[in-house]
């Protein structure tokens, strides 16, 4: 068998084969037995979204992921560690900032140790603004913006086809459920993607909280993004 991809633009939609139609529309059934999931939560649509979202996160963000590890000339690997630390501004403010060890000359994101502001864009993804409220602000901005571009709007884009699929499969659903299905995805991205923001951003302080006398805590960057 020879793998293939079919582009098709919003008039063609009608002529998506009818088995994958079938596919997804079926997909809202447990795949585990029912005394592991009464309630029928993991089903195969829900395993889609999820396989989905992780690959539109990683490729949206692989600029840093793929240097978090980085192999060394002489053998073995570096961990790019983020280090979090409370300093003092001129204002005499206690601010949280954040630093990089463990990347090599060869890194392009991760090319230097200067602490920077949790609210900065090189630590953004790390610190979700943590330490200042306008950097939290604009950590929210951020990732509400980026919900619906590059691969993360494709997966937008898919788990609505997959809302679709399952609207066709149910004879008794009428337009109102396909709008209400559609309109709950966006909703959803929306709380989730802020959600995520400010969760991440309460650990991240709450870490630095904890760190007492001013040293440091250092985190691999590769377990945030895992998280």
């Amino acid at each position: 068998m020879i793998p293939t991809i079919e582009i098709l633009t919003p008039n063609d939609i009608q002529n998506i084969p009818e088995d994958i139609w079938k596919h997804l529309g079926e997909g809202n059934k447990s795949v585990l037995s029912a005394d592991v999931d009464q309630y029928g939560i993991i089903t195969q649509n829900l395993l889609y979204n999820q396989i989905g979202a992780s690959v539109a996160f990683t490729a949206d963000n692989w600029k840093w992921l793929k240097e978090t590890i980085k192999k060394k000339k002489k053998g073995g690997f570096e961990i790019v560690k983020v280090h979090f630390k409370r300093g003092t501004v001129k204002s005499g403010e206690r601010r949280l900032y954040a630093y990089f060890s463990g990347y090599t000359k060869s890194n392009n994101y991760f090319k230097t140790g200067v602490r920077q502001l949790s609210s900065n864009p090189v630590v953004m993804p790390f610190t979700s603004g943590a330490g200042s409220v306008s950097g939290i602000k604009q950590a929210l901005k951020q990732n509400l913006s980026g919900t619906f571009k590059n691969n993360a709007l494709v997966y937008f884009v898919l788990s609505s086809a997959i809302s679709l699929a399952e609207w066709k499969a149910d004879q008794s659903a009428d337009g109102y459920d396909l709008a209400g299905a559609l309109i709950s995805n966006i909703i959803k991205a929306i709380i989730i993607s802020a959600a995520v923001t400010i969760l991440a951003g309460t650990l991240v302080a709450v870490i630095a909280a904890i760190v007492a006398g001013g040293s440091a805590v250092a985190i691999p960057a590769i377990v945030i993004g895992a998280i």
